[in-house]
């Protein structure tokens, strides 16, 4: 099971958790005969117009898993995190799909589902915008996708957006789920040699 930071006990290693929550997803929620689909942007099997999976289903399925994991843990997840933004003569209602928090601690998940890179971008903007509302210590872009050859074209933020915070995980399954890569990447600063490095952490699993 994924450790609590041995640093800072408040804190979760979101990316970890992320990879453990998601090789036990339930395979059922992949069957195409439910309605939690929208039609793809993308070449899917050789096919444009494939039916994929919604940000809905990923966020239920995840909610499930999280909340399951966290139980026991000190740490909550919060589903349709509701946020105020705008002006006091115009409020602006937001939803943050996903929201952990424990003591000191809390991060925003933002979902994407099977996206162009045009449409990333504004999950990247928004994202942050979210992050900026919640005052979150975390914020991060899950992006689940079904596309062909998906990781060997994948979206990333700009320097400015990773320098806000801005994590990003690629999730790439196949249609049934029978098989799982995964590929993050944020900015970690060490301000004392002001010196920024970049990981780029990869995992690959098989189910």
């Amino acid at each position: 099971i994924p450790p609590i930071d041995v640093n800072n006990q408040s804190r979760f290693d979101v990316y970890e958790i992320l990879k453990y929550c998601v090789s036990r997803f339930d395979r059922n929620i992949f069957n195409r005969n439910i309605k939690a689909y929208k039609t793809a942007n993308v070449c899917i099997e050789a096919l444009k117009g494939n039916k994929v999976l919604c940000e809905s289903a990923y966020e239920a399925e995840l909610h499930n898993r999280l909340s399951y994991f966290l139980r026991d843990k000190g740490g909550k997840v919060t589903g349709k995190y509701h946020l105020v933004g705008g002006s006091k003569n115009k409020k602006k209602h937001q939803y943050v799909y996903l929201v952990i928090e424990s003591p000191g601690y809390s991060v925003a998940i933002e979902l994407a589902a099977t996206l162009r890179k045009k449409d990333l971008v504004d999950h990247f903007s928004r994202a942050l915008n979210y992050s900026k509302l919640l005052k979150s210590s975390e914020v991060w872009v899950v992006h689940f996708m079904a596309e062909d050859e998906a990781m060997k074209n994948l979206c990333w933020p700009n320097d400015k957006d990773l320098k806000k915070g801005l994590r990003v995980v690629h999730i790439y399954h196949n249609l049934d789920f029978e098989e799982v890569k995964t590929t993050a990447f944020w900015l970690i600063a060490l301000i004392i040699i002001f010196l920024t490095i970049t990981l780029n952490y990869r995992f690959w699993f098989k189910m």
